[in-house]
């Protein structure tokens, strides 16, 4: 099971009751989205109200329901193209994983497609075809990205704020998927502000992060807090980080997900090499 398989997954939907202040006796209810899976990714049902435990501040509040929702989504796809992604090829593994994140969702799943890189460049809103979508990832694809004038550099939390702003009312469920190197030296929007909106709204981040290996060169500092801001995103949103590891182009590493955040250990990780297509890495549980 991999990364964007979770988005498209069936979730459990959980009703919170906590009370409002001690001079009224009326609760106030609030849904949130709830993943529960192994370790192998396999989804954990059926589970009921009984299941969960929660509390705000320390102080328990009743969980009153758990229900399965199995959608349809709504799913932002949103690709940075700024140069420490076009410079180094990490955005031609990006761009596959795009395409067949389009290819695998239901026709009943809605999508949009945004790219940045010092701002928002291309989007596609809610509504358009696949083949719309696709023939956007193949434009992408077909960039000579050498040729392109000016520095690309990278508005992360800006293009959050329009993938956001692309969802309207967020409703549960709503997720963006993120495919970016982690690094941001443009935005106006901060990251705080942007995480609380992100939280507020109930829309989950779900990143993809394809890097080389971190000892074979220098790297800035902007590249080596990606990671593990990544993951704290992902993390505060509900949603989750892959990382894929680019030994050379035709192969790939797949990192542990309890090492996502530590790029100082990642030259210690035993590196099985698999060369094995990304549409077969999507569908693929099997641990490397």
């Amino acid at each position: 099971m991999t990364l964007p398989r979770y988005i498209l997954l069936g979730m459990l939907t959980v009703g919170l009751a906590t009370q409002v202040s001690a001079q009224t006796d009326r609760c106030l209810d609030r849904t949130i989205p709830a993943y529960v899976y192994t370790d192998r990714g396999d989804a954990v049902i059926p589970l009921t109200a009984a299941n969960f435990k929660a509390s705000i501040r320390g102080k328990p509040i009743l969980v009153t329901d758990a229900t399965y929702d199995s959608g349809p989504r709504r799913i932002v796809i949103l690709i940075d193209v700024s140069g420490s992604m076009t410079e180094r090829g990490r955005l031609k593994w990006g761009l596959t994983f795009a395409r067949d994140m389009i290819s695998l969702t239901s026709s009943q799943d809605s999508l949009a497609l945004l790219t940045f890189s010092n701002r928002v460049e291309d989007a596609i809103p809610f509504g358009q075809s696949r083949a719309a979508l696709l023939a956007e990832v193949d434009k992408l694809q077909d960039t000579n990205w050498d040729r392109v004038k000016g520095v690309r550099r990278t508005a992360l939390e800006d293009a959050l704020v329009h993938a956001l702003a692309l969802l309207k009312t967020p409703r549960v469920g709503d997720a963006i998927c993120l495919v970016t190197d982690g690094g941001e030296n443009a935005s106006q929007a901060r990251q705080s502000r942007v995480e609380a909106l992100l939280e507020s709204a109930g829309v989950r981040v779900f990143a993809i992060l394809p890097t080389w290996n971190m000892g074979s060169r220098t790297i800035s500092p902007v590249e080596a807090e990606g990671p593990s801001k990544l993951r704290g995103l992902a993390t505060a949103t509900g949603g989750a980080l892959l990382v894929l590891f680019l030994a050379k182009l035709g192969t790939f590493l797949r990192l542990p997900p309890d090492l996502l955040s530590l790029p100082s250990r990642i030259s210690r990780i035993s590196r099985v090499r698999r060369k094995v297509s990304i549409r077969r890495f999507l569908v693929s549980s099997s641990s490397t």
